[in-house]
């Protein structure tokens, strides 16, 4: 199931892509999922998730077979002043509970 938030469309500075595959997941709980970007100056981040045979939101103890998740993370980095604290820009990924 896709999902987007951004507004960067291919002309990133950093990317992140990432592959989970598992033959069998299991949840003890349902975690709890947030994706934060934070900058200063502005700016222009955007991530992306393809799902293969797990829903979104998990259901806890229930059992997942040939799981995939393919994740993308983007962001353009814009100027800022030049040895200013925070001037980069960051982004966070909280997964909550891990998976067992």
């Amino acid at each position: 199931m896709p999902a987007s938030t951004g507004s960067n469309s291919g002309n990133s500075d950093i990317e992140l892509v990432a592959t989970v595959k598992a033959a069998h997941l299991r949840f003890r709980t349902v975690p709890s999922v947030e994706v934060r970007f934070s900058g200063i100056p502005d700016h222009e981040s955007a991530t992306s998730s393809r799902r293969r045979n797990l829903p979104d939101p998990v259901t806890a103890d229930v059992d997942y077979h040939d799981v995939r998740v393919d994740y993308r993370l983007t962001n353009r980095l814009r100027a800022g002043n030049p040895g200013t604290p925070g001037s980069a820009p960051t982004a966070f990924l909280d997964r909550g509970d891990p998976a067992t």
